[in-house]
Parts: C-alpha cells; sequence; structure tokens
C-alpha cells in the first residue's frame, strides 16, 4: 500500500545528518578501543545508519574504523581505506563506507532500496576514529546520515 500524501512513515522517522571531524593533527585510535574516538551520533530510541561518506584533504592514505560503543563495550564495525585527498577535488571521489567490503554490518542488514545499513540500539553511540594521525594542517570528514524510530 503507497503512502498519501499528507502521511509519513511511521516506523523510522528523520534522518539526522551528522559529521564527525578529524582536524589538523589529529591522533589515531585503535581497532576495538575507544582510544581518540569521534562521536558521530548518540541513538535514543533504535536506529540504523544509513550512508556513510568519507571525504578526505590528507597528502596521504588513511582510514577510519567504524564502531558501536555500548557502555564499556566496544564491537567494531570494520575498517575503511581512505585515498588521499578523497572528496576534495575532481579526480578522486568522496568514499562511499557501505559499499566498502571493509564493513560487517553484523549479518548485512539491507533497506528496502537493496543499500547495506547499520543497525544500531537506542543507548549505543555510533562512532569512528582513524587508522593513522593526520598530518597538520590536513582534515577527515566523517558525514552519516542517520535514521531512529519515533
Amino acid at each position: 500500500m503507497a503512502i498519501e500524501a499528507d502521511e509519513k512513515p511511521r516506523y523510522y522517522n528523520i534522518i539526522y545528518k551528522k559529521v564527525a571531524k578529524f582536524a589538523a593533527s589529529s591522533s589515531a585510535g585503535a581497532l576495538g578501543a575507544d582510544t581518540n574516538g569521534v562521536s558521530i551520533h548518540t541513538f535514543t530510541n533504535d536506529g540504523y545508519v544509513a550512508s556513510i561518506k568519507i571525504s578526505s584533504s590528507d597528502a596521504s592514505n588513511n582510514g577510519v574504523f567504524l564502531y558501536i560503543k555500548d557502555g564499556s563495550t566496544i564491537m567494531p564495525e570494520g575498517s575503511v581505506s581512505v585515498p588521499l585527498n578523497s572528496g576534495n577535488n575532481t579526480t578522486v571521489a568522496i568514499v562511499d563506507a557501505l559499499s566498502n567490503s571493509g564493513i560487517s554490518s553484523r549479518g548485512d542488514w539491507i533497506e528496502q532500496n537493496g543499500k547495506r545499513v547499520i543497525p544500531v540500539r537506542g543507548g549505543q553511540e555510533f562512532k569512528c576514529s582513524l587508522i593513522t594521525a593526520t598530518a597538520a594542517s590536513e582534515e577527515i570528514y566523517v558525514t552519516c546520515a542517520i535514521f531512529e524510530k519515533e
């Protein structure tokens, strides 16, 4: 059944567009640890991360760890390689992290359009950290689209 013009879906509502920024000289994190992690979004209700785009002005290749923090428990979702200058010029595309084979997505949750998503429970925090520290004057941005239940 189609949604009428004056209706909105009742299961998941908006989207938060969230950005995590790693500024110049940001320190590296570690797989399976909350070391130097940057919070993208703390979920109030169950939901999912529908999009993760990563751009970089870094002059060398880097990588980003993506993980869920539940209290003191760290649940790695994977790591994504970020080529130098991704999304910062016309020759290197922005990185679509959910299309990357380095993301586990715990059983490969697929939304209705066939896109992989990362499910997150209410109370959990979606975070990221760097594999290698950024150099002076170079930055990496992780931009996410978040859906939460009403």
